[in-house]
């Protein structure tokens, strides 16, 4: 269904939907999702936390969410 260029600039966060119904009706999200599980955009101030005082396990958790690209 999805042309695969497409597909990478989404899931690599080049081209960010900020909509959760529209992330839904691309397929990207589950039809039930009440937040965004697939992709997640961190602002500054979350990635500042990550990289300071969140900790190590957590970090990796949440890191190993998150596209390879």
């Amino acid at each position: 269904m999805w042309d695969t260029g497409f597909k990478n600039i989404i899931y690599s966060g080049i081209l960010y939907i900020p909509d959760l119904q529209d992330k839904i009706d691309l397929g990207i999200e589950d039809a039930d999702a009440t937040e965004a599980k697939n992709i997640i955009a961190f602002d500054e101030k979350k990635m500042t936390e990550l990289l300071t005082t969140t900790p190590m396990e957590e970090f990796i958790k949440i890191m190993t969410t998150v596209p390879r690209t």
